[in-house]
């Protein structure tokens, strides 16, 4: 087949680009079906990725060897999804629970989504990929702020689909000007600092934590939520919930289906996440420490995977996580007395979290050391 050049541009000098894929099994022909940019966005702006969208070549990052099957009817069906709201609304909950499996750490604390993570969920010939975006914070985040702005907003820009979650009982409790600003940028755009050129995708309103109301003002609190933020940009449609309970999931879910446009599965129907043993063996370990420390010391430590091996004779995987600290005290205090909140709070139930999403025996091992220097 010709190969179509989609990037005058070498990839290395594209930093966190994503370019998904799709192949077409009726031709031979190479294009780019879709592309999501989930990092830094400095030298690229959107206008030019919108024009190089294309029909192409299927090449997975992490690769499918094979085709997945058709739907019932024949006809394959996708729609990409970008998850947005300000930070502990809720966002990896309810992704997990539209996935029905856990693909991003889930914590009380802020700012506890590092990466978007890809998860999606296929019923009967339609398949919905959700991005769940970084907190859209300007300060107060572990890394660098700006780089993780503008990877939740150039991923907001390339979907089908904006998800916009609010906590309505603390909109209503505090009427946050942060989610008022947030949903006026949805309409009118971020800052140029972050990204040129926003077109907004057509955009659905999950007003979640509705649970937390008391019964006798609950349906005003959530209307005047709903009033509020209608007034500043428009939706498409409405939802009200609670991810945790799992209140309008169920709605959300069918509305989502029912917007899928005709395309290739870009993963296979009983996969709900393209994230590695590796990668979800951080995220969950992140989650375990954030639960568990006070204050703002979980921001200080550091998460990464040393090893992972497959274990002879159908024995699972063996994976190794390292938790690094600026401190001998720091260190202290992760591990905790006799090892109790690094064994008993952070890798046992990391461990049976991963043999279930995994669905093979798993054998972790959580270590604490200090930074150089």
């Amino acid at each position: 087949g010709r190969t179509t050049r989609c990037l005058d541009l070498p990839l290395q000098h594209v930093p966190g680009l994503i370019l998904v894929h799709t192949l077409y099994p009726s031709s031979t022909k190479l294009a780019a079906h879709k592309m999501l940019v989930t990092s830094c966005c400095r030298e690229i702006e959107i206008k030019l990725l919108r024009g190089l969208i294309a029909k192409t070549h299927t090449f997975l990052q992490r690769g499918h060897a094979t085709q997945p099957a058709a739907g019932t009817d024949g006809t394959e069906r996708v729609l990409t999804v970008a998850v947005v709201g300000l930070p502990n609304a809720g966002k990896s909950t309810l992704v997990n629970r539209l996935i029905g499996t856990k693909i991003s750490g889930v914590s009380s604390k802020r700012n506890t989504t590092i990466h978007p993570q890809l998860g999606c969920f296929t019923v009967g010939s339609s398949q919905v990929l959700l991005y769940d975006t970084p907190g859209l914070v300007e300060r107060h985040v572990q890394g660098n702020p700006l780089e993780r702005l503008r990877s939740a907003w150039a991923t907001a820009a390339m979907a089908d689909q904006l998800l916009f979650i609010v906590d309505a009982e603390r909109q209503f409790r505090l009427r946050e000007q942060g989610v008022l600003k947030l949903a006026h940028q949805l309409a009118t755009g971020p800052p140029d600092t972050l990204l040129k050129d926003w077109q907004q995708p057509p955009t659905s309103l999950f007003l979640n934590k509705q649970d937390k109301l008391p019964d006798n003002t609950r349906a005003i609190a959530v209307q005047q939520v709903r009033q509020q933020l209608c007034r500043i940009t428009q939706f498409d449609q409405v939802f009200e919930g609670a991810a945790m309970l799992g209140q309008g999931v169920d709605q959300l879910k069918r509305y989502l289906v029912s917007k899928a446009r005709k395309g290739t599965w870009l993963m296979p129907p009983g996969q709900a996440s393209a994230s590695t043993p590796s990668e979800l063996a951080v995220e969950l370990v992140r989650e375990k420490l954030f639960r568990r420390l006070n204050q703002e010391l979980p921001y200080t430590l550091a998460v990464a995977t040393e090893s992972v091996r497959q274990l002879p004779e159908g024995q699972g995987l063996s994976i190794v996580v390292s938790v690094t600290v600026k401190s001998k005290r720091v260190k202290a205090i992760v591990v905790g007395k006799g090892g109790e909140i690094i064994q008993d709070y952070v890798t046992v139930p990391t461990q049976k979290e991963l043999s279930r999403v995994l669905q093979v025996p798993v054998q972790l091992v959580v270590t604490v050391k200090v930074a150089d220097g």
